[in-house]
């Protein structure tokens, strides 16, 4: 296997909040909310507006929010 195509498994999946809505089940703004409520993780910024979520944090939420309701 290239090189390459190990360091590009290495780089993170950034998602947009349709993106994170979309995986969520909830709205763009509902992701919002949850942001602003503390019941979201917070999004990193890229530059001083560009806010995005990597997929693995995204991911693991919805894990944890699983795991919480089936115990």
């Amino acid at each position: 296997m290239p090189a390459t195509a190990d360091k590009s498994a290495e780089v993170p999946i950034l998602l947009d909040v349709a993106a994170v809505g979309q995986l969520c089940g909830v709205s763009p703004r509902h992701v919002w909310r949850m942001v602003d409520a503390s019941q979201f993780p917070r999004p990193i910024s890229i530059g001083s507006k560009l806010k995005r979520w990597p997929r693995s944090v995204v991911l693991a939420w919805i894990d944890e929010q699983t795991s919480a309701a089936s115990r």
